[in-house]
């Protein structure tokens, strides 16, 4: 029972931590502490908001119909393109800075 209750516990102080903040904005150019990856299918809109990865990469910044935010890039391995999500702070700021009503998962 005690195994259970950590193993819970555990569970849970990972996925709050795991919802930190994790970029940093300058200017028009949001740049991540580091990376995570998505995948979907959408119609987007381009935006003037640029993305530098971990890796010094700058990408250019979409949003969803819905209002997430997301760039375009290419897997090394399969050369494949997908969507990489930016999370729901950088969407926010961006859809209220556009006019663009963000609608959550939620």
């Amino acid at each position: 029972m005690k195994q259970i209750i950590l193993t819970l516990l555990l569970l849970l102080s990972v996925s709050l931590t795991t919802n930190a903040q994790n970029y940093v904005r300058s200017g028009n150019t949001f740049t991540a502490k580091s990376s995570s990856k998505s995948s979907s299918k959408s119609s987007s809109i381009k935006t003037k908001f640029t993305w530098k990865d971990s890796k010094g990469k700058t990408y250019s910044i979409q949003v969803s119909s819905n209002g997430a935010a997301f760039v375009i890039k290419t897997s090394s391995k399969t050369n494949k393109e997908y969507k990489n999500y930016l999370g729901p702070e950088i969407s926010k700021e961006i859809c209220k800075e556009l006019g663009i009503n963000y609608t959550s998962k939620k």
